[in-house]
């Protein structure tokens, strides 16, 4: 066999092998929260903020306001995934209760420097993606000062993400590190999500934790 021919073979192996190309994105195990978001606390100025704003749309809307808010349940995933093995355990598709669940992530990320994404996934009771959502961070880590700078909202704060929000989880996420447990001082605490219909206000909530250190969390 002529070179040529064998170096056109070999290509032709290459390319239709399994093994010819790197996925893209690495493989996702599947996992669940192992507690709902039932008993996670919101703070009540907050859910006066929502419930408002949920008037203010019907009001919008030329609809009356009505005596009782329904309520209906939205469904969250959370992604993480990694570049490269160290920070996480294995990239994970952590599955929720509906209307949210509570992550340990104790069972996901190492005590290993390194970097990972996180990312949202949130449908509608239908399965559809949630266009309008609108987002709050409750946050539930201590302010710390690491280096020159400070990390961490502090205790029991909240505030209004979702511009922020949407822009980070439309693209590839939230970029997390885990030195210093810096990625607590970002996400410990409870996401609320939320959006309006003329039916009813869609909530969900999840919240992230690590049992491991108490020290970097709000009591």
């Amino acid at each position: 066999m002529s070179i040529d021919r064998w170096v056109s073979v070999g290509l032709v192996l290459l390319i239709f092998s399994p093994w010819a190309f790197a996925e893209a994105e690495p493989q996702l195990a599947d996992r669940s929260s192992r507690t709902s978001s039932r008993d996670v606390k919101i703070p009540q100025a907050l859910v006066k903020i929502i419930d408002d704003r949920y008037v203010a749309y019907l009001k919008a809307k030329n609809i009356d306001k009505k005596t009782v808010i329904k309520r209906s349940l939205l469904n969250v995933s959370v992604e993480l995934r990694q570049e490269r093995p160290a920070a996480l355990f294995e990239s994970v598709r952590v599955l929720t209760p509906t209307g949210g669940g509570v992550i340990d992530l104790a069972e996901f990320v190492t005590p290993v420097r390194g970097a990972f994404q996180l990312k949202f996934k949130i449908n509608d009771s239908q399965g559809n993606p949630v266009a309008d959502l609108q987002t709050h961070y409750v946050s539930r880590a201590k302010q710390r000062k690491l280096v020159k700078d400070a990390y961490g909202v502090g205790c029991s704060r909240y505030l209004d993400i979702s511009n922020y929000f949407q822009k980070k989880n439309s693209g590839s996420g939230f970029t997390l590190y885990t030195a210093d447990h810096r990625y607590l001082s970002v996400i410990a605490g409870t996401f609320v999500f939320f959006s309006y219909s003329e039916e009813s206000l869609s909530i969900a909530s999840v919240t992230f934790t690590d049992s491991r250190y108490p020290e970097v969390l709000c009591e």
